[in-house]
This record gives structure tokens, C-alpha cells and sequence, in this order.
């Protein structure tokens, strides 16, 4: 079957972009709030997330990302003359093939962003979900193939447990790139299962920090950091571990 879809036309990005579009634009209901109820996030918190997700599946934030990180060649292929030579080159951004994606499970939601970026750039995708899922991911991934149906064979997700070796080795097998979130222990053990012409893609661990002046440090700074460390549970890479201040004064 996927090689049945790797032999057909793929869906431009501006195709991925218009159906995340839609789906930010309808990011509000109560469906959405009740599963998270369901799964033991409060309805504040599930608002917040609910947020967030709007911004990020918008196209304005999509196109601005693809911009940023990948250039102009994500819109199609594109010719320029390169210093000091007449001929003209044709670029182009073309997708690896089929990405395994091994999520992680600090944040829920966070296997449908990773899957995103590899619908984006045009790659089939298979999502195992991590140990602890509450579902969210998956209510996402269906109302996208919902509103675009062409996404559905560059979509698969299995509910495999980590131990089981055998069905991730088939997983692996069937990819051309594994796409590992983290820490040392989980990239290390998929280090010695993933053969050398399967690229591994790392998202570790991260420490961060936050760094105040003391003409930063003030109510409406303090509580934006404040708030940010409640609602990540410093859980995620960018979260802050730990705050410095700029100053020479240990009393201050």
C-alpha cells in the first residue's frame, strides 16, 4: 500500500496547509474540551492547549515556519544563477519517503505536530504512540483526514508498546527515516535497531533557562514566566528549568 502511494502524486503543502487551516478554525468546540475532561486535564488548561494548537495549525503560522526553515523551494521548484556562472540551476524541496515516527508522551497532542511536519514535506507517516496517550493526538489526525481526505494514506498509527521488539522492527523496516523524542536511553536503544541506511532523526532532551535583568523583572514578566512553567509542568524542551539573575549582588 505505500508503495501504491509512493508511485502516485503526493499532496502539495498548501494542500496540508488549507486542511490545518480548517481544522484550527474549528479548534473551539466542546468535543474537543469534554475528550480532554475525559483524559484528566481541566478545562482551563484544556482551553489553553486548545490555544495554542489554533496558532500552530493555522496556515499564517504553517507558511511563516515553512518560510523560516525550509526557504522558497517549498512552494515548487525555483531556478537562480549562482555566482560567477551563467547556467541556471533548478531547486526543489523533495520529501525522504516514509518517516516512523516514536513519540514522546510529556505532552498530549504532541504526536500529531510531529506527524504534521512530515505531511508538510510531503513524506508518508507512521506514528507509534508513546506508553501513556490520552487520545488526543488521534481526535486531531481524524479531523484532519475528515476535512481532507487525500491525507489518509500518508497517515498510519499504531498503538505498539515499546517492548513489543518485533512490530517495531517491522516498523523500522518499512521506513526511511526514524524520527526518535527522548532522552539518551530511548535514542541509545533505537541507536542498535536501526540499520545504518535508515536515517535516525533526533529530538532529545533539552535544558533551559530563563534570564531576567532587574529592569526585566516585573509583575507582568514574572507572571508570563509563571504561567508558562505551570502550564508546560516544565516538561518540554523549551520550558524553564531554572532562572538566572543578571547581577553581581548574591543578596539581590
Amino acid at each position: 500500500r505505500i508503495l501504491r502511494t509512493l508511485s502516485g502524486p503526493r499532496p502539495a503543502a498548501e494542500t496540508v496547509i488549507a486542511a490545518c487551516d480548517r481544522l484550527s478554525a474549528g479548534l473551539d468546540t466542546e468535543k474537543y474540551l469534554g475528550r480532554m475532561e475525559q483524559i484528566g486535564i481541566s478545562r482551563r488548561l484544556g482551553q489553553s492547549y486548545l490555544q495554542q494548537a489554533r496558532i500552530m495549525f493555522s496556515g499564517d503560522y504553517l507558511r511563516a515556519r515553512m518560510d523560516r526553515e525550509l526557504g522558497p523551494g517549498w512552494r515548487g521548484p525555483y531556478g537562480y544563477a549562482p555566482p560567477g556562472s551563467a547556467a541556471p540551476v533548478m531547486e526543489s524541496i523533495e520529501p525522504l519517503g516514509v518517516l516512523l515516527h516514536i513519540a514522546a508522551g510529556n505532552v498530549d497532542g504532541l504526536p500529531a505536530f510531529s506527524v504534521l511536519e512530515g505531511l508538510l514535506t510531503g513524506n508518508i507517516n507512521l506514528l507509534k504512540l508513546p506508553e501513556v496517550d490520552g487520545g488526543v493526538s488521534i481526535m486531531l489526525l481524524n479531523e484532519l483526514v475528515r476535512l481532507e481526505p487525500r491525507l489518509a494514506d500518508y497517515i498510519y498509527v499504531f498503538d505498539y508498546s515499546s517492548r513489543d521488539t518485533a512490530a517495531i522492527a517491522g516498523l523500522i523496516r518499512a521506513a526511511d527515516a526514524v524520527v526518535v523524542w527522548g532522552g539518551d536511553a530511548a535514542v541509545g536503544a533505537l541507536r542498535h535497531k536501526v540499520p545504518p541506511e535508515i536515517r535516525l532523526i533526533e529530538w532529545g532532551h533539552k535544558l533551559s533557562f530563563a534570564y531576567a535583568t532587574p529592569r526585566g523583572v516585573g509583575e507582568a514578566s514574572l507572571s508570563g514566566l509563571a504561567r508558562g512553567i505551570c502550564r508546560s509542568n516544565q516538561l518540554l524542551c523549551s520550558s524553564c528549568q531554572g532562572i538566572y539573575l543578571d547581577t553581581d549582588s548574591m543578596d539581590e
